[in-house]
């Protein structure tokens, strides 16, 4: 199993002889660990702290709104877990695999006997983690680890904070590849009934270049030093028609060229759309039919150093990310 891949579906029957399935695990983070037969052995000392720590896990540095599930996967049987639950007073949950179908599907098994090791999963039941330090340090590296990840879910993703509209372009042209890629992540947007009403027409011949910047205003000067330009259209009748004269297809195309956007920042690609084009000619030009909308112009480069920008443009690219107070645009019920 790979980072970020959901892990295999599995149930079984935990010490309370109740199913317990994948699916039961949704929407709370999950530490599932496998031991081997006869758990009390050299390993009960880790459970009784693994189960001790539940509740911290639970509190990591004061954020709410989740829980962490901690399931033991062990060949014992259900008797005998119960049994081992009730004697020490453990906050676990308990699966029997007395087959070895969970654990052959986690590929736990070496020389026949299930060795011990911790997958950590997030709310999609999506693997993020595995643990199999020896001791004494297990313990205290589930707890890391869960803690990393939680911390890392409840923060702004790192490509959406450092997402800015640039204008300083290097020469290097953008490869066909590259220009794909980002293309693709837009791609994978929502839309009303997967319509899919977006179409992008890629700009990056010299000659086409060169025509297509006479139909750039000169306050988007810069534009004309960038490396390819995404023309971004759509038509109404390519999506839901709402009755109260919602034009949601230009939703929907917002939202493709979000992931767009998204997915140049991580490749390390500028992508600035702008508003500001000779609609009506570039369209001519690019042979899109009259019905549809020419939404955005997206200029596509790599980072430079901009030694063609204004005196303004300078200023803009390097001072602060302005964004309103979230109680300004925010409200509740």
């Amino acid at each position: 199993m790979k980072k970020y891949e959901e892990v295999p579906y599995f149930k079984g029957i935990d010490d309370r002889r109740n199913i317990l399935s994948k699916d039961d695990l949704k929407g709370n983070y999950t530490i599932l660990i496998f031991y081997p037969k006869h758990l009390p052995g050299e390993y009960l000392e880790e459970v009784l702290q693994i189960s001790q720590q539940h509740i911290k896990y639970n509190k990591i540095s004061g954020i709410e709104g989740f829980d962490v599930n901690l399931i033991i996967v062990t060949p014992d049987t259900e008797e005998y877990l119960a049994g081992l639950r009730d004697e020490n007073d453990l906050d676990i949950t308990f699966i029997s695999d007395k087959n070895l179908e969970i654990s052959n599907l986690f590929n736990v098994i070496e020389r026949d006997s299930v060795q011990r090791k911790a997958y950590i999963l997030d709310r999609w039941v999506r693997l993020r983690d595995v643990c199999e330090d020896t001791n004494p340090i297990f313990v205290d590296k589930l707890y890391e680890k869960i803690e990393n990840i939680v911390f890392d879910d409840f923060s702004i993703d790192k490509n959406i904070e450092f997402r800015r509209a640039k204008r300083s372009f290097s020469i290097k042209k953008v490869s066909d590849l590259e220009i794909k890629k980002i293309i693709e992540a837009a791609t994978k947007a929502p839309s009303c009934f997967n319509n899919q009403p977006w179409r992008y027409h890629v700009i990056n011949s010299d000659e086409k270049l060169k025509k297509s910047f006479e139909y750039i205003p000169d306050g988007n000067y810069w534009m004309k030093y960038s490396s390819a330009l995404i023309a971004v259209y759509s038509k109404k009748e390519d999506d839901c028609a709402l009755n109260d004269s919602r034009d949601y297809f230009l939703f929907d195309t917002g939202m493709s060229v979000a992931n767009l956007l998204l997915q140049a920042t991580k490749m390390g690609i500028i992508a600035h759309p702008v508003a500001g084009y000779k609609s009506e000619k570039l369209k001519k030009f690019l042979n899109i039919d009259d019905e549809s909308v020419l939404i955005t112009v997206i200029a596509v480069g790599y980072p430079g150093a901009g030694e063609y920008l204004t005196e303004k443009h300078v200023e803009v690219e390097n001072g602060p990310r302005i964004r309103k107070e979230l109680d300004d645009i925010l409200k509740w019920n």
